[in-house]
């Protein structure tokens, strides 16, 4: 396990129209570093939010957890942000000032793993595979995996072609933002 001691945390804010006014911190170097060119500053700024979070479930998640912040001033969660090589542990705190709502991204910990090929993005389009985008498991016929787990369990690299993933939210994260909403 690598321990992310003295990371750089990664900041963004929205406006009351959900709209990205700012971003700041390691925001460019994130992006880059994660094969995500289009989302550095001068792409995302302005833009809405939910024009980058994919899949209706994911974006319904969210939608409720700004609600929640907007509604209490401030909440702080654990969520998965993994890489092909490595989960990322991180900590997402967001706090709501004159109908904006700011979110500071931090790094917990990491820990490395052998490459995880669907997570580098070579999916076909077809057959789609649900990920939760909170905590990264995959759901199976089986039941909610770890995606490791998941490609083990579904002999995902004995097919010919990997299958794509959609962002949803599992059973546990949709409570786990439900009650937060609802408190």
């Amino acid at each position: 396990m690598m321990e992310a001691a003295g990371a750089t945390s990664v900041t963004y804010s929205i406006d009351e129209t959900d709209r990205i006014r700012e971003v700041g911190g390691r925001w460019d170097a994130f992006a880059t570093d994660n094969d995500g060119r289009r989302a550095v500053a001068h792409h995302v700024l302005g833009t809405l939010l939910w024009d980058h979070i994919t899949g209706s479930d994911a974006r319904r998640l969210h939608r409720a957890f700004i609600e929640a912040v907007r509604g209490r001033g401030a909440i702080v969660v654990p969520f998965r942000c993994d890489a092909p090589d490595r989960r990322r542990y991180m900590e997402l705190a967001a706090r709501s000032e004159d109908g904006w709502v700011h979110f500071t991204s931090r790094l917990v910990h990491e820990e490395l793993r052998p490459t995880v090929e669907i997570l580098a993005g070579i999916g076909s389009a077809r057959p789609l595979l649900e990920i939760c985008s909170q905590c990264r498991r995959v759901f199976t016929p089986g039941g909610w995996r770890e995606i490791e787990d998941a490609v083990q369990y579904m002999d995902l690299y004995g097919s010919e072609t990997l299958p794509a993933l959609r962002e949803t939210a599992c059973f546990n994260c949709e409570d786990a933002v439900q009650s937060l909403a609802g408190d």
